[in-house]
């Protein structure tokens, strides 16, 4: 046994974890390693925090954060894990004419150095800047103009935060979305792609129309799991209500949100998806967007904030854009704009 990390079967572990949460954490070093397994390289901080995912065996331990942390397979985590851990405008509304900042944020969550990734990010938006600063040793065009289109290179643990300010244009409409991603360097396998990309998705207001956002207390507005009702279907698009919305066995009733609400905050969240692929949301009528709400692997459950525009029936639509299977759905409403 070494210091605060024991390698035993998974139920030994998930019962050693119970005892383990009862007790405080200590307060470890944010930059020593931490669990030192055999062929765990130092530093592990990265790699502790991306061990819920990256697991083959039992390994209950203490993370440099303080946490316990029951994870399957720390000792094998991927070699190579690119990820933009940000992409956001911090704003929910937009205006055409309106000048925004977006900050996107990459991360190595690896445990082997990266050189050459390529990080994208064709803006909506015109007349764009942008800045770009590495941290933990990590290196990328220090400026720029317009899209980004930028190689990188990525310690384990390294970031890179870049900053892009333009202006909305202005016959925007509908939705302003911004996506940025990573994408590994030939002859380097990404095993985790749902992680690569995030987009940020605003509601365009016209100038006469500026709308004003509402909290709502979370409201389950749909959940497919467990009450007779399918899964999302690869390829196919279902309308969900929003209005007056079907009872269970789609999820609980929302009546707190208005009838002349235009777009709802939510929480999408997908489990159980039999293979790879993602969700796209947009208003109930319009064609499929290209834009991914979540992205997923076979297996996972993940989950993404949007903003998504209502039609003039207070619907949205919910396309699954796995090749083959199914994936079930859970949707929590945060807010609404009118």
């Amino acid at each position: 046994m070494q210091a605060n990390c024991l390698t035993w079967s998974r139920r030994a572990a998930q019962l050693l974890l119970l005892v383990l949460i009862s007790q405080p954490a200590p307060a470890l070093s944010q930059t020593a390693a931490v669990c030192p397994i055999p062929n765990l390289p130092s530093p592990v901080s990265f790699c502790w925090d991306e061990c819920m995912r990256h697991c083959g065996e039992v390994v209950s331990c203490v993370s440099d954060k303080g946490y316990y942390y029951d994870s399957f397979g720390c000792a094998g985590c991927a070699s190579y894990d690119l990820k933009v851990k940000t992409n956001d405008d911090g704003l929910a509304i937009v205006v055409p004419g309106e000048v925004l900042t977006y900050t996107i944020e990459v991360v190595n969550f690896g445990i082997t150095a990266v050189a050459g990734a390529r990080v994208l990010d064709p803006f909506p938006l015109q007349a764009v800047v942008w800045t770009c600063v590495g941290d933990g040793g990590a290196s990328c065009t220090g400026s720029g103009s317009g899209d980004i289109s930028d190689t990188v290179t990525l310690p384990v643990g390294g970031r890179v935060t870049y900053t892009a300010t333009g202006t909305v244009p202005l016959v925007a409409a509908g939705t302003l979305s911004n996506t940025a991603s990573v994408t590994a360097p030939q002859g380097v396998t990404d095993p985790d792609l749902g992680n690569n990309s995030i987009t940020d998705v605003d509601v365009v207001g016209g100038p006469q129309e500026a709308l004003g956002f509402f909290t709502l207390a979370p409201c389950r507005l749909v959940d497919t799991r467990g009450h007779n009702w399918p899964p999302l279907w690869a390829q196919h698009t279902r309308a969900f209500p929003v209005i007056d919305p079907y009872p269970y066995p789609y999820g609980a009733y929302c009546d707190t949100i208005p009838s002349d609400a235009k777009a709802l905050s939510l929480n999408v969240a997908v489990t159980e998806p039999t293979s790879a692929g993602n969700v796209r949301l947009f208003p109930a009528g319009q064609c499929v967007p290209n834009v991914s709400t979540v992205n997923y692997q076979a297996g996972e459950t993940r989950s993404s904030n949007a903003v998504v525009p209502l039609n003039a029936s207070a619907e949205f639509s919910i396309f699954d854009g796995q090749p083959t299977g199914t994936v079930h759905l859970i949707i929590d409403v945060t807010g609404y704009f009118r």
